[in-house]
């Protein structure tokens, strides 16, 4: 590996000039001189120590990022985002992706035995990033991802709740009269969750029956060709005519088993979901979705959260809504 004296060495000048280049403290240093060792590190590829840069701030410019899964390639694409815009700002990420079996969050976490400058948590639950990493998150600068805060904490997430009313709002303008939300919790654990109520607040105003179909079907993958095998044994008389999914990868499994099983797409039953992942637009026909930017929410919380860690100490509990729109496709 490279190292700050091999740069040295290479750019005729001392170990100590090529540290105060690399970390911006260069004002009294000629631009020739400046010039000459940052092409020398880039010849030789040197990589600074992040963990070795960071002491002099107490600093190790890494980001732990706790994500509950990653069946759904949503929190795939998530990670990525995060990484890439981290990256760009000085910060290494760390992911730590619980099991999604048994309670969320509440196996042992690797990230507890990592100097973290802060932490990004995905959740929709109320969870406090201290369940999962112990005493040493309660001075840890987090920011929240996916669901609005009301404990006082930061929180950045799309706007689940008017893209399911706006749902409802499309189902009726369809002339659907029986509609269903698809989920795989109890329904005890979605009455707060915006993509159920507020899809259900929009069914009662638009004047349509709503049924709710859920499962404790652990496999997401599975949970909505399960529902959707289920659905299409029921008598026409007795189906939903549109069924909004909690999110895209269940509406994709859903779709595949209402048309296995004879149920045409969206003539007999429409289908739609959340997250606008690529796999629904490789359905038959092209998804219903809503679908938010996730480059925007991860752009909001990376500020937020760099913020707080250089000691931005103004209001805590920011919450900030990235807006949705409803993606009309072929399904419905």
């Amino acid at each position: 590996m490279k190292s700050i004296r091999s740069v040295a060495e290479k750019a005729g000048v001392s170990s100590c000039t090529v540290s105060k280049v690399l970390n911006g403290v260069s004002s009294r240093i000629s631009p020739t001189t400046r010039d000459r060792v940052l092409l020398a590190a880039r010849e030789l590829d040197y990589q600074p120590n992040r963990f070795a840069k960071g002491l002099g701030k107490r600093r190790t410019q890494t980001i732990g990022l706790l994500i509950s899964g990653l069946q759904n390639p949503f929190f795939v694409s998530l990670v990525e985002e995060a990484e890439r815009q981290f990256l760009a700002a000085g910060y290494q990420v760390v992911l730590d992706a619980a099991p999604p079996l048994g309670e969320q969050y509440g196996h042992p976490a690797k990230l507890r035995s990592l100097p973290l400058d802060g932490a990004l948590m995905q959740g929709t639950e109320m969870r406090h990033v201290s369940e999962y990493l112990g005493k040493m998150a309660f001075d840890l600068p987090t920011v929240y991802l996916g669901a609005l805060r009301t404990d006082g904490e930061d929180g950045v997430y799309l706007d689940y709740g008017a893209g399911a009313y706006e749902t409802a709002a499309h189902f009726a303008s369809r002339g659907y009269h029986r509609a269903a939300f698809v989920t795989n919790a109890p329904v005890g654990a979605i009455v707060a969750e915006p993509r159920f109520y507020r899809f259900m607040d929009g069914c009662a105003d638009f004047d349509l029956s709503a049924e709710i179909i859920s499962t404790d079907f652990l496999e997401t993958r599975t949970v909505g060709y399960r529902i959707g095998e289920a659905i299409a044994r029921r008598s026409a008389a007795d189906r939903p005519r549109a069924i909004c999914c909690h999110n895209d990868v269940i509406a994709v499994g859903l779709c595949r088993a209402l048309q296995r099983g004879g149920v045409r797409v969206p003539e007999d039953i429409a289908v739609s979901g959340f997250d606008g992942i690529e796999d629904g637009q490789f359905l038959e026909k092209p998804l219903t979705t809503v679908s938010g930017s996730l480059p925007a929410m991860i752009a909001a919380s990376t500020e937020r959260l760099l913020g707080r860690i250089d000691g931005d100490s103004g209001r805590t509990g920011e919450q900030t809504a990235i807006p949705t729109r409803l993606i009309v496709g072929g399904t419905t």
